[in-house]
């Protein structure tokens, strides 16, 4: 009997453990950046995605059934905290079958942002943002949040040969006429991307980016802002989107409802489907459209429903409701808020505030040209705007602060506009000059060769810049087909040798500049 009891125990004991383990992380390594995938269970669908991201990444896959998590935003939220604890992570995905929802309760808080937001809550919603995991999980950092939908894992995606930029920017809606008197007129005022897109392609082409421009130039009282390099109807448009690596794609909101009474707008149009663009005709000379709106005619210029083929795109996408189709490229930057602006934010003109919805998006933008991620452009530009407004932001914070935090992005946070195109990869041989960075040409010898070596796929670009005084090299600049490599000679001017001279260790810097990055050596030799 007592044997019996014993093994009763052991197997209960056994079960017990067995079924009760926490699960074990990878351990913090400084020498790669975490990356934290959550699935809801078991899933073989991310083992591509691994597959790809486990050699630059320490990953850490966060298994939620596994975990003995509830799929639910707030218990998430609280287990992501305590397994950043054991092992810091920089990115974070979410598989599409995770809910991450937080409720407005759980999502207001008097830490974020050092600003107590429920003094000014919005009630009854449920954010569909992941903002909260990039700033709640550890206190003092920012951490990239994107979202992976089964399609994106099941497609096999095609680099771009090259990066191109391509902005759709119709106006939002135009001045309506909201009542007189007293020869006071009210009105919407302009809501126009025209000044916006055409700083941020200035700022594209300083950095060689090859940038296309669609804007409207058929409505009444149009002004240079209005004149793009295509004409926004159907067929250019859609040509403009499918060739280019990165769209930045806005909407036109007519009809947009106002209420005269009041001297408000209601409410805008909703296109989930389609991206169109409005033509104000202004028949009564008034110079402004008038409040039933028939001066205004919609014309759709692109169709989201439309199946794209595999190329890597990217989608900047700032309508204020959220669309119905988002799977189409392989990076989208979208709002899924349920928090509409008041009109006043969205006015661009004739209004005493120096921000509003266009100024967000294109600080978003400008960080995204810059060469930052997707992930920094919607997670780290929120500050810079605190910082660039200063206490001008604060009457309004919480219309900005709700801008960005509907913002969601689907996809890899990681990714910046250039990871779309084929890359030219750099490698530098022998592999003790790649490891150490330093060439040394022994005492009797004036001469060596080193080799460069495109393991990328696109064409490798280099120049080499060093000193002509000390050293001579050949070839100095040139291309590297994909797979291919060059022999450069290096030569060093020694001094002539004299009598009981006593050599020297003398030094020189070559920097090798590629568009697959540089790498800069220091070479060593002897001589008087």
């Amino acid at each position: 009997m007592r044997k019996k009891l014993n093994i009763l125990f052991f197997v209960v004991v056994f079960t017990f453990i067995s079924f009760n383990r926490t699960p074990t992380y990878p351990s913090y390594s400084a020498e790669k950046e975490g990356y934290a995938i959550v699935i809801d269970q078991e899933n073989t669908v991310f083992d591509k995605f691994i597959a790809e991201h486990q050699e630059a990444y320490r990953l850490i896959v966060v298994n939620l059934k596994k975990a003995g998590v509830n799929n639910q935003g707030s218990q998430i939220l609280k287990h992501l905290k305590s397994v950043y604890e054991s092992t810091p992570f920089r990115y974070l995905v979410f598989f599409e079958k995770v809910n991450y929802l937080l409720s407005v309760d759980e999502y207001n808080s008097n830490q974020f942002y050092g600003k107590d937001w429920t003094n000014q809550p919005v009630e009854n919603i449920t954010y569909r943002s992941v903002f909260p995991y990039s700033r709640q999980i550890h206190e003092g950092s920012v951490i990239q949040v994107g979202i992976i939908t089964e399609d994106w894992l099941k497609t096999d995606w095609l680099n771009q040969t090259e990066i191109s930029l391509n902005m759709t920017a119709p106006r939002q809606f135009d001045d309506y006429l909201m009542h007189t008197a007293k020869c006071i007129t009210y009105s919407s005022h302009l809501s126009d991307w025209g000044e916006y897109v055409k700083n941020l392609k200035k700022q594209a082409q300083t950095k060689g980016i090859p940038t296309v421009l669609g804007m409207e130039d058929r409505s009444s009282y149009q002004r240079e802002l209005s004149k793009g390099d295509y004409q926004l109807l159907l067929e250019p448009t859609t040509k403009a989107i499918q060739t280019n690596a990165v769209s930045f794609v806005c909407s036109s909101l007519e009809k947009i409802q106002v209420n005269v009474s009041k001297y408000t707008v209601e409410d805008f149009n909703k296109h989930p489907d389609y991206i169109t663009t409005h033509v104000w005709r202004d028949d009564d000379k008034n110079q402004y459209v008038d409040p039933d709106g028939k001066e205004i005619t919609i014309e759709t210029i692109y169709d989201m429903t439309q199946k794209l083929d595999s190329k890597k795109r990217m989608l900047i996408y700032p309508i204020i409701y959220p669309p119905n189709h988002i799977n189409q490229f392989y990076l989208t930057l979208v709002n899924l808020g349920e928090v509409i602006p008041d009109s006043k934010y969205l006015r661009t003109d004739s209004q005493e505030l120096k921000y509003n919805y266009c100024t967000v998006w294109n600080e978003v933008m400008a960080h995204l040209i810059e060469g930052k991620t997707i992930g920094q452009a919607v997670f780290e530009s929120y500050d810079s705007f605190v910082a660039k407004y200063g206490e001008e932001y604060y009457p309004d914070s919480l219309v900005i602060f709700h801008t960005y935090a509907q913002m969601v992005i689907y996809g890899p946070p990681e990714m910046t506009m250039q990871d779309l195109a084929e890359k030219a990869r750099l490698e530098i041989l022998p592999k003790e000059i790649q490891e150490t960075s330093e060439i040394i040409i022994p005492t009797k010898e004036t001469q060596t060769e080193i080799i460069i070596k495109n393991t990328g796929s696109a064409t490798l670009r280099y120049v080499i810049a060093f000193d002509e005084n000390r050293l001579e090299l050949s070839p100095s600049k040139g291309s590297v087909e994909s797979g291919q490599e060059v022999k450069i000679l290096l030569k060093i001017n020694k001094s002539s040798v004299h009598l009981f001279s006593t050599l020297k260790r003398k030094f020189s810097v070559i920097t090798i500049q590629t568009n697959a990055g540089n790498k800069t050596i220091l070479v060593k030799w002897n001589d008087i």
